[in-house]
């Protein structure tokens, strides 16, 4: 009762047990706070409500009937017995009073891990949207805080909206008769974070989305709407607002972090650590035995050695997943992981982290990151959204793998729990693993870097020999061949044709680096043809099992982009990348059948993708995300009409998000 009279922001207390029973402290509109009481030692559960005067006496004790509450049942319950501590529920409708809020829970134990209960506590949101409604930007601008799913947080219209609602969920802003902001939230789901502008019913509008600070643990966007036409005359007034508005997210955030605060209470489980704690260590000392006497781990091209590591890892160190990475550039390039909810393994993921200093920085500079939350923390929240968060991993503890005292890669133990602290008999056994692969990068960790400085210098040209023998060629018939489900990945630059000066980058310039990068890595990923006319690029596959064609298609996609993006780090030239599996007809032209006119739905597809995408994005269709989606990181964008095809679903692969945080 004194933590809601303290916090006009809560709404009640809620107190679940696992037999069903329920204890739940509400602020009334007086200011009192009154009871409602759930007990089911018989049969049927009775219910009842204590109420209580403004100072806190006993008026009166009413039965009520039941109307089918469950506490077991509702997600903030579930959510935090499950995660074993604090869980924030998605917004959604109060069971009692019908308004939207969030809840906050946090299970309750015994000394000997038994659950005794889950705490819930409720926020009501309508206080953001009662702000919002009176929030002046321009003459017609609106403002919105929303999830990372669209659900509405707070809007002017969402108390209209939800009122008299019978389910349980809030409001998706696809319902708000608003296009401006359903425009600004689409474009976030696209480019990421910032401004832009859009046009609507002819009308010019100024869109913005910026997201919540990490630390108050929900991925909230704040979204702003406003006509180009309402910017005259009141930018004072709008900059008043802006300070108001980030006031706002302010006070957001100091009511999170204190609830966070409160949740300080941990039960005494010495005895429970101790035997964990010696069941770990005989487990990795086994593991640490194991590996260090296989000679297979240190061979840098025998691919069980470092299987078993992250397999056996996983397993003593109790985490979800275990992985190894090769650092080159500005890209982590996965050697192996294991996840133990599906005992398998995968390879090949790469993730740009270019962008990512304080990674970079930490992974130099600290022996060792162990992070309880990878998602609020600066060092990895980056590494969260673009990976971590795709696979449920929460706790991350990464150990950089050094050779000469620079890091050429990492060892990753991800679990999907909070981890309060890492134990550190797992710091020192994450440790060792890491400078065991640091014996096998010794020899490997160039490998990459070599094979793209040899892929992008151009073939040599022919000796004026070779140049004779071609004279007076003779002629053949062309050569059309059908395929079907084969990837084809089409590239698109845009930019000035020619140079003004030695330092501008001109498309020509760009297309033959990438013909280059082809042509040189024709045989690694199987490029079976190769057709280009002006700035437009066309490469399919060799025929092969469709799920690993496709997967080398969208691998030399992601290597084409960090090649362009290195040849042009001021992004003159719009590189556009389009994906698709699908039906390809191929024609052999010339005396060599060297080259090739291609075409079909597949390539006509591919072309779309390319053509419709945002410069520096790589858009895959459908077909090709589920042949790709378990070795590949894709971000959805959503379905989209086109001409000859109907409504596609559309991806965007792997780093899409670094390519939009440029934009911005």
């Amino acid at each position: 009762c004194d933590v809601l009279r303290s916090f006009d922001q809560l709404a009640m207390v809620n107190f679940g047990t696992p037999s069903g029973g329920f204890v739940m402290p509400k602020k009334m509109p007086d200011g009192s706070i009154d009871t409602k009481l759930i007990e089911r030692d018989g049969e049927a559960p009775s219910v009842r409500w204590i109420r209580r005067d403004g100072q806190g006496r006993v008026e009166s004790e009413e039965p009520v009937p039941y109307e089918g509450y469950d506490p077991r049942m509702r997600p903030w319950y579930q959510g935090a017995a499950e995660r074993g501590g604090l869980f924030w529920t998605k917004p959604y409708l109060f069971f009692t009073g019908k308004i939207p809020g969030v809840t906050a829970g946090y299970p309750i134990r015994s000394p000997g891990g038994e659950l005794l209960g889950v705490v819930g506590v409720d926020i009501e949101l309508q206080d953001l949207s009662s702000f919002l409604a009176g929030l002046r930007i321009g003459e017609t601008g609106r403002a919105a805080i929303v999830n990372e799913q669209g659900t509405v947080v707070a809007h002017p219209q969402l108390p209209e909206l939800t009122a008299g609602q019978d389910d349980t969920s809030t409001v998706h802003i696809s319902r708000l008769d608003d296009p401006g902001l359903l425009r600004a939230f689409n474009a976030y789901r696209i480019e990421g974070e910032g401004a832009n502008e859009a046009e609507l019913d002819g009308e010019l509008y100024r869109i913005t989305s910026r997201g919540l600070p990490p630390r108050l643990g929900e991925d909230w966007i704040v979204l702003v709407a406003v006509p180009e036409n309402n910017f005259v005359g009141f930018v004072g007034e709008t900059n008043r607002q802006t300070l108001l508005l980030s006031l706002l997210i302010l006070g957001v955030g100091a009511v999170l972090a204190g609830l966070l605060s409160m949740q300080g209470i941990r039960a005494d489980r010495n005895a429970q650590l101790v035997i964990e704690q010696r069941e770990r260590l005989e487990a990795q000392s086994r593991t640490l035995s194991a590996v260090g006497q296989d000679l297979r781990v240190l061979n840098p091209y025998d691919a069980d050695g470092v299987r078993l590591m992250t397999e056996s890892g996983s397993e003593a160190a109790g985490v979800r997943r275990c992985s190894a990475w090769l650092l080159e550039d500005e890209y982590l390039l996965c050697i192996d992981a294991f996840d133990r909810t599906t005992a398998s393994h995968t390879e090949g993921t790469v993730v740009h982290v270019g962008r990512m200093a304080e990674l970079l920085n930490a992974m130099r500079g600290s022996p060792v990151l162990a992070i309880s939350s990878a998602r609020l923390d600066e060092r990895t929240h980056a590494l969260h959204r673009r990976y971590l968060a795709s696979l449920g991993i929460e706790a991350l503890l990464l150990a950089p793998i050094r050779v000469g005292g620079q890091p050429v890669g990492a060892l990753m133990l991800e679990d999907e729990r909070w981890r309060e602290d890492w134990p550190q008999d797992t710091v020192n056994f994450a440790q060792s693993l890491a400078a065991m692969l640091s014996v096998r990068f010794r020899d490997h960790g160039s490998g990459m870097r070599e094979a793209s400085r040899e892929a992008a210098e151009p073939p040599e040209e022919p000796s004026p020999e070779q140049a004779k023998d071609r004279e007076a060629p003779a002629i053949s018939e062309a050569s059309v061949e059908r395929r079907g489900e084969t990837t084809v990945l089409v590239i698109e630059c845009e930019g000035p044709s020619e140079a003004d000066d030695g330092s501008r980058v001109n498309s020509f310039e760009m297309v033959n680096l990438l013909v280059c990068c082809l042509e040189g890595w024709r045989d690694r990923f199987g490029v079976a043809a190769l057709s280009v006319l002006g700035e437009r690029i066309v490469a399919i596959g060799e025929p092969s099992e469709p799920a690993a064609g496709a997967r080398l298609m969208a691998e030399l996609a992601l290597d084409l982009q960090a090649q362009a993006r290195s040849h042009d780090p001021m992004d003159r030239i719009a590189v556009r990348m389009g994906l698709h599996t699908g039906e390809v007809a191929r024609a052999s032209l010339g005396v060599e059948q060297r080259l090739h006119e291609l075409s079909g739905p597949g390539v006509r597809l591919a072309s779309f993708l390319a053509a419709m995408g945002a410069r520096d994005q790589i858009q895959a269709s459908e077909a090709t995300y589920l042949l790709t989606r378990s070795h590949c990181l894709y971000q959805d964008r959503g379905r989209f009409y086109t001409q000859g095809f109907g409504e596609i679903r559309i991806f965007l692969l792997n780093d899409a998000q670094a390519a939009s945080e440029v934009l911005a």
